[in-house]
C-alpha cells in the first residue's frame, strides 16, 4: 500500500487488548470505535484516512460517527473503511499474521 505511493493516516478502532493480539505495523492511532469522536483533533484533514477494525463493521460505524460529528477531510481527501478488517488483511495480504 504505502510502497505504491498511497500514504493514508491509519486509524485502528479496535480495543487495546485486540491490538495486543495483532496489529498492522503502520497504524498511526489506536482509538476504540466507541470513543472515536474524542480523537477528531488528532486526525489529519490533509491526508486520506484508512479506518480498520477486526472484520469491518466497527470501522464503518467509526467513519459514520466521525462524519456525523462534523469531521471531514479537506477537499480531495477521504475516509475509507478497510473491508473485512485486519482479518481480511491477514488472509489476503499477510498470511503470517494471526487471526482471532
Amino acid at each position: 500500500m504505502r510502497e505504491e505511493g498511497w500514504k493514508p493516516f491509519v486509524l485502528d478502532v479496535r480495543s487495546q487488548r485486540e491490538a495486543e493480539i495483532v496489529s498492522l505495523a503502520f497504524v498511526d492511532l489506536l482509538q476504540p470505535h466507541r470513543q472515536v469522536t474524542h480523537a477528531m483533533g488528532k486526525l489529519p484533514r490533509d491526508r486520506d484516512i484508512l479506518v480498520h477494525c477486526k472484520g469491518g463493521a466497527r470501522s464503518v460505524t467509526a467513519c459514520k460517527s466521525l462524519a456525523e460529528a462534523g469531521f471531514a477531510p479537506d477537499c480531495g481527501r477521504s475516509m475509507y473503511s478497510l473491508e473485512g478488517g485486519i482479518n481480511a488483511w491477514a488472509q489476503e495480504i499477510d498470511k503470517s499474521m494471526p487471526t482471532y
